[in-house]
Formats: structure tokens, C-alpha cells, sequence
């Protein structure tokens, strides 16, 4: 089974570029308006009043990152 940690080890970074991507798209949607699904805007918006940051962007990963490890361990063990 491949080493959760390296997969791990690229959280932070992944996270602040998904942030920092975010943020710049929650800044040119307000001074640009430009068209959004519904759905984007509603995440930008989060983005743009800090309701996500990158602190819970880098949680949400990591929860992800170990549930499909679990899934795979559990899968691959029979």
C-alpha cells in the first residue's frame, strides 16, 4: 500500500494554492462580475467573507486524503 505520508506531505501546499486560487477569483467576481454557476459564486463568496479558509480547505483534504486511504487499506486487504 503506497505511504499515506506522501501524499500527506503535499497538503499544505495544495491547500494554500487552492486558497490563494480562490481568493483571487472571489476578488475579480466582485469587481468584475464576472458569470459564475450558482454554486461557484456561492463559494466564492465564502472565500471572499473568510467562511472558508485555507485552514479548513487544508482539514477537508485530510479528512478526504484518510477516508479514501481507509476505503483502499479495506479494498485492497481482501
Amino acid at each position: 500500500m503506497t505511504n499515506i505520508w506522501i501524499i500527506n506531505r503535499y497538503i499544505p501546499g495544495v491547500s494554500r494554492a487552492i486558497y490563494d486560487t480562490l481568493l483571487t477569483m472571489s476578488e475579480h467576481h466582485k469587481s468584475k462580475r464576472q458569470k459564475y454557476e450558482e454554486e461557484d459564486k456561492e463559494l466564492l463568496e465564502k472565500v471572499a467573507s473568510r467562511d472558508v479558509t485555507e485552514g479548513l480547505i487544508k482539514q477537508k483534504l485530510s479528512q478526504h486524503v484518510d477516508q479514501v486511504h481507509l476505503f483502499l487499506s479495506t479494498f485492497l486487504s481482501f
